[in-house]
């Protein structure tokens, strides 16, 4: 599977899936403060992972691909599994402020199979928790021609992701990391207030922070010798433009 950089046995055996899912959630809204927590908790039947086979002498099974390169094996299985987790939004916008927002949100997810060891206890690629902070500023009545301008800097932190798929060496955890990026754009008016574009500004990981998502299968790949490092890291500091411009079609009948 080129996508993955893996060869994939499939499994005949497999049975559908099927889930019970249990979901609240609490809200405020006031005239400074928007606070939502969302709770879940999903018991999945049957639920299907691929997981990474061994040789008979205990590494990793390996196929030769093209060009000589080795190639991991997996196996899709499935087991009963429970997936639970929480997403806590809150938006502080105060009053006379119209224009400033900080705006925060955390989510976590734990994911785990039913009556196994701790080698193969928890699902593969399971996210680890999440914080974004953002403070924006949004001035919407700027002039006739330039409107809704807005200005941001946003913080992400992923915490390090322990609770991963042992058994073969199917995973491995990842550290915890930190992104900051801005953001700045505005709306570009004629005269008869129609909008000509949109302008969109953003830099992200400015700090050219090295790190690797703990989602990403490319991290498996074999050490890269040119860095001396396993795998391939995610996108360094950049920069980007973006202009949007509206197309209208009106259709007479």
């Amino acid at each position: 599977h080129d996508g993955t950089f893996r060869y994939e046995y499939g499994n005949e055996n497999l049975k559908p899936e099927s889930s019970f899912q249990f979901d609240s959630g609490f809200a405020y809204n006031s005239e400074h403060v928007n606070f939502n927590v969302d709770v879940f908790e999903n018991t999945v039947l049957n639920f299907i992972y691929a997981q990474k086979l061994s040789s008979s002498t205990g590494g990793d099974s390996l196929l030769t691909g093209d060009g000589g390169i080795l190639i991991p094996a997996y196996q899709f299985k499935q087991n009963n599994a429970v997936l639970a987790g929480v997403e806590i939004t809150m938006d502080i916008h105060p009053h006379p402020a119209d224009w400033l927002h900080f705006e925060n949100s955390f989510g976590y997810v734990y994911a785990a199979q039913l009556n196994q060891p701790d080698s193969s206890k928890y699902l593969p690629f399971t996210p680890p928790a999440h914080y974004r902070g953002e403070l924006r500023f949004d001035v919407p009545k700027t002039g006739k021609i330039i409107r809704n301008v807005f200005a941001g800097l946003h913080f992400d932190y992923f915490f390090h992701q322990n609770h991963v798929l042992l058994q073969n060496n199917t995973e491995t955890p990842s550290p915890d990391y930190s992104l900051l990026g801005v953001s700045a754009g505005l709306d570009v008016f004629a005269k008869n207030k129609m909008k000509i574009f949109t302008l969109v500004f953003a830099g992200e990981n400015l700090l050219n922070t090295a790190y690797q998502s703990h989602l990403s299968r490319l991290k498996y790949l074999d050490v890269n010798p040119a860095t001396g490092r396993m795998g391939i890291w995610n996108m360094g500091r950049n920069f980007s433009v973006k202009l949007i411009f509206p197309l209208e079609f009106k259709i007479k009948t």
